[in-house]
């Protein structure tokens, strides 16, 4: 059976459940397992993760560090194969673990041969069905409230949609479940929201994600938020990665739309994109807010790679006190692109519900959308 194991398997339990099973499997040199001594309650190290192709993990029930663990691995690798290793299991539990992803259940203290046999069957199982491959998905986050985020995002989808280069199917998810209005400035309204998708989850497929999104005439899709005001405690963390994960296989790229306060699903959707553009202005309180937002990042293990800067309704004027060099030594990330103040159009095509090139189709500001989602397509590929 070792001969079917991959590579880069870990083992993380305690040391009274690792060192017997190492022993065990000690001369079996075709099972090439890593064991990571580490107590059911201590965070696990993002670097075990990243490097692993499959995850056998003990989870103690009764402690919430211990079962966040799973919530964690699924934020930095949605695709990994876990194994939770617990003590005691029944059916209720078992249930749970499975639906927040975990794809099989181990008793501890491990048997060597059953844990082997289970890792072979999940490993041959990835291997007869490969994941589908997941489209890029960026986050847009305005880094305080009225720096233009939702404009930022409505133009950006459709400029992604009708790029000259390639054709790419977009998708706009707007996960401000409060105040989102992003289905409105796309010029409609949709009978299904992200909110209704996720209370269904049971039911949540690929078809019904598409099927679930409005289609603009601007040429993308938008998954709306919910018409009425909703309690944004209501999201759970698994059910909502599994929609945007259905998203980025039903289409060629995902923005997300976050809403203005942080809370831990919002961070997780963060911590599953490609990308994350942070948009500010060129004043002082959109910076520090910006400065907030960079640190929340860190501590949540997001690689600042990731991150990059968009200042929107920039003031080109000649002695103006803050320039984007300005920005990007105060930020120490690079500012991508510039939006131009504008004049009023974009104002008269809010009203109308619909985009800038309606008004102006010479706008500076659209030039600069265009010239963004150049960027964005150009970096992370098509599906």
């Amino acid at each position: 059976m070792g001969n079917q194991l991959p590579s880069n398997c870990h083992v993380i339990a305690s040391a009274h459940y690792v060192e017997p099973l190492q022993a065990a499997l000690s001369g079996s040199e075709n099972v090439p397992l890593v064991y990571d001594a580490l107590d059911a309650d201590a965070p696990l190290d993002n670097a075990i993760i990243g490097d692993a192709s499959l995850v056998v993990v003990e989870i103690d029930t009764s402690c919430s560090n211990s079962l966040g663990r799973i919530s964690q691995i699924r934020r930095q690798r949605p695709d990994l194969p876990i194994i939770a290793a617990i003590a005691s299991a029944d059916v209720t539990l078992v249930s749970a673990l499975l639906r927040q992803g975990v794809n099989d259940v181990v008793s501890l203290p491990f048997e060597a041969d059953e844990l082997v046999a289970q890792i072979c069957d999940i490993s041959t199982s990835a291997i007869d069905s490969p994941q589908p491959q997941l489209a890029p998905m960026t986050a847009i986050v305005g880094a305080s409230g009225g720096v233009g985020a939702t404009t930022v995002i409505t133009h950006l989808a459709a400029a992604l949609a009708n790029s000259d280069e390639q054709s790419i199917e977009c998708c706009l998810v707007d996960l401000d479940m409060q105040v989102g209005d992003a289905t409105q400035l796309a010029g409609g309204s949709a009978a299904i929201s992200v909110l209704d998708l996720l209370e269904g989850s049971e039911r949540l497929d690929e078809d019904l994600v598409r099927n679930a999104s409005m289609h603009s005439s601007f040429g993308f899709s938008v998954l709306g938020a919910p018409s009425t005001i909703t309690p944004i405690e209501d999201v759970q963390v698994d059910e909502l990665l599994r929609m945007l994960r259905l998203a980025r296989s039903a289409f060629d790229h995902v923005l997300l739309e976050l809403p203005g306060a942080w809370t831990n699903w919002s961070l997780s959707a963060a911590c599953a994109c490609d990308r994350i553009i942070l948009i500010i202005d060129e004043s002082v309180t959109s910076i520090r807010h910006a400065k907030r937002c960079l640190e929340l990042f860190e501590v949540a293990d997001i690689p600042s790679d990731v991150i990059s800067i968009v200042v929107n309704r920039q003031n080109k004027k000649l002695f103006q006190a803050i320039k984007p060099k300005d920005i990007e030594q105060t930020l120490h990330r690079e500012v991508i692109g510039t939006l131009p103040l504008d004049k009023g159009d974009l104002a008269k095509a809010a009203d109308r519900n619909t985009l800038i090139w309606e008004e102006n189709s010479r706008s500076a500001f659209g030039k600069h959308i265009y010239e963004l989602a150049a960027l964005i397509a150009g970096e992370s590929g098509g599906h």
